[in-house]
């Protein structure tokens, strides 16, 4: 396995590409729950459909609680044990700031048209299911790539695999998306990350659609 570290701009695209898993979650694999940081490209994963996918990329940063940033302090996001259903998940398990879990919520339908969305962790954080953590020390937190984008099993609760999203190729400049492409040396162009497998909603959409 080829492992690089490298110095990636404190942009939000650069950012997001590795920040939805926190250290110690228990990701699903063909041989049973494995630790996120013991995950090697080429094993292969649980999907939530029940299938399995290839990973291909795992990548990770520090967040750094009051180091210099563009946006606020970085937040983690405890979901306790079953919290979105039974197993859902199977036992509390804490998420990076840009987790974003499968929602089945006929709201979701009525608005939108579509059985199910992809909606931030931070959305419905409420201080009880799914507790927002401000982080005291430096953290070290995960995002995973994996033949297509997916929705895999984190100790039981269904939360996407990294896709930089149509946004991404906007908000960059051309030299700045081949900055970006440096970190995905099994991709060529930002292109090769293929269709969201499944429509994301943003926090504020989330909550209109509650109220």
């Amino acid at each position: 396995m080829l492992s690089t570290v490298s110095v990636a701009p404190a942009l939000p695209a650069f950012e997001a590409a590795f920040n939805a898993f926190t250290h110690g979650a228990l990701i699903q694999t063909s041989e049973g729950p494995v630790a996120i940081e013991d995950l090697c490209p080429g094993m292969m994963i649980e999907c939530a459909n029940g299938r399995h996918t290839r990973l291909l990329w795992k990548g990770s940063i520090n967040l750094v609680p009051g180091a210099p940033t563009l946006g606020d302090e970085p937040k983690l996001y405890r979901v306790m044990s079953d919290a979105f259903g039974l197993a859902r998940p199977a036992q509390d398990q804490t998420f990076g700031p840009g987790a974003r879990r499968l929602d089945r919520d006929p709201k979701i339908r009525a608005a939108m048209g579509t059985e199910v969305a992809l909606v931030p962790l931070s959305a419905v954080a409420d201080g009880h299911a799914v507790i927002e953590v401000t982080p005291v020390s430096p953290t070290r937190v995960y995002h995973l790539v994996c033949e297509e984008h997916e929705t895999i099993l984190a100790a039981g609760l269904e939360v996407e695999t990294f896709h930089p999203g149509p946004e991404t190729p906007i908000s960059l400049p051309e030299e700045m998306q081949a900055v970006f492409m440096q970190f995905f040396p099994h991709l060529g162009h930002m292109s090769e990350f293929g269709r969201l497998a499944t429509p994301r909603v943003t926090a504020d959409d989330f909550h209109e659609m509650f109220g």
